[in-house]
């Protein structure tokens, strides 16, 4: 009988350890950080392309805060997901979005040809980040 106890011990010991050696989660993990990544990224360069083929003067200040809050949020959400992946293109997305902010906090209801130039720069500047946030979702996410 204590053979079979022995042997017993030994087979539970010897499972425990195949399942302490088993692969773990982490490329799951890595699978789900970078299929998050790419979907924030596919989300922000939609909104990007949404709010560089606004007509701002047309649309008015209030379309394009709406753009900007949305732009905004896919920043954050790219800023959690891609971080590591891709922190130059972020930090630089993030410079872009901050002067979209200032420039519109700077507009006092009236769109004038200053402050639609500020608007405009800004836009420029998210759309030239977006194009290098594409290339790092292309190398990332095909």
């Amino acid at each position: 009988m204590p053979r079979l106890v022995t042997r017993a011990l030994v087979l539970v010991v010897l499972a425990l350890l195949v399942a302490a050696c088993g692969d773990d989660s982490s490329s799951s993990d890595d699978t789900t950080s970078e299929e998050a990544f790419c979907a924030s990224g596919e989300q922000f360069e939609s909104d990007v392309a949404a709010l560089t083929d606004m007509d701002i003067v047309a649309d008015g200040t209030d379309a394009v805060s709406s753009a900007f809050d949305t732009i905004r949020d896919d920043t954050d959400a790219l800023v959690a997901t891609g971080q590591d992946v891709a922190s130059d293109d972020i930090n630089n997305i993030e410079a872009g979005v901050d002067q979209l902010g200032a420039a519109l906090d700077d507009l006092s209801g009236d769109l004038t040809a200053a402050n639609a130039s500020e608007v405009l720069d800004a836009v420029t500047n998210i759309s030239t980040a977006a194009q290098s946030l594409q290339t790092t979702l292309t190398e990332t996410c095909s």
